[in-house]
């Protein structure tokens, strides 16, 4: 894990996968935003997580979590818990993060190609956005918020692009 002066970046060793349109993206890495990037009719939540994977043929495909102030959510605080207010100062974390932790009950999203929100904004990747939030406590939210104030790319127009709703 490291804190790369812009989020909390968490590299697990095996994140296990996603499977898109029958193509599968391994687990990269996944890292938090305040407020969120992505809006939904119009509306923000507190914090969105992105759960960044890759395919064999280095294809990148995005799941965006929405996360609003509420319960506390494990697997956030296993990892907000080891960070570190130093920049790019790795550290290993011993503790086991569930992904599907970081996840709501509800896998509806919305899915369009985009690009990453973060340099080098590499573009064509496909970005899965879940429409039902889960939440995080206002401490963990706070935690990237003192860190970073906001730390998310404004909402970009849709530019032509298709939004496809996905149960």
């Amino acid at each position: 894990m490291v804190n790369n002066g812009h989020t909390i970046m968490f590299t697990p060793t095996d994140g296990g996968y996603i499977t898109v349109a029958g193509k599968q993206y391994n687990l990269l890495q996944f890292h938090f935003h305040t407020p969120s990037e992505h809006t939904v009719d119009g509306a923000t939540h507190r914090m969105e997580g992105h759960l960044v994977s890759k395919s064999a043929d280095g294809e990148y495909a995005v799941v965006g979590v929405f996360y609003d102030s509420g319960s506390a959510n494990n697997a956030v605080e296993t990892v907000f818990s080891a960070a570190v207010e130093t920049e790019n100062k790795e550290v290993t974390v011993s503790t086991q993060v569930d992904a599907n932790e970081l996840l709501p009950d509800s896998m509806a999203h919305l899915r369009y190609s985009g690009s990453l929100t973060t340099p080098p904004c590499s573009k064509g990747l496909v970005w899965s956005v879940l429409e039902t939030p889960t939440t995080a406590s206002e401490a963990q939210i706070k935690k990237i918020e003192d860190l970073y104030g906001g730390n998310a790319r404004p909402t970009q127009n849709l530019n032509g692009r298709t939004i496809f709703h996905m149960n």
